[in-house]
């Protein structure tokens, strides 16, 4: 079960190159990339054949894909509440 869970999110990993910028985009992140990061994090440390590398392919497409749909949301999201003149 756990390599079934690894290979699942290596396959994301190494296809999964951006996601499309709608509306729904932030939710997708904020719901699923949790997901994902509770996942990658449980195999961390529960399951001894993940190594580093892999480890570090699933870190790397959750900062450059996941990440900056939220930092941009964020920056949006203030600037559309008229707070963004205090950043």
């Amino acid at each position: 079960m756990p390599r079934n869970l690894l290979e699942l999110l290596l396959g994301y990993a190494g296809t999964l190159k951006r996601i499309p910028e709608t509306n729904d985009a932030p939710l997708l992140v904020g719901l699923e990339g949790l997901k994902i990061i509770y996942a990658t994090e449980i195999l961390r440390h529960t399951y001894k054949k993940m190594t580093v590398v892999q480890f570090n392919e699933i870190s790397r497409m959750i900062r450059e894909v996941f990440l900056p749909v939220m930092e941009n949301f964020t920056i949006v999201s203030l600037i559309q509440m008229g707070i963004g003149d205090l950043l």
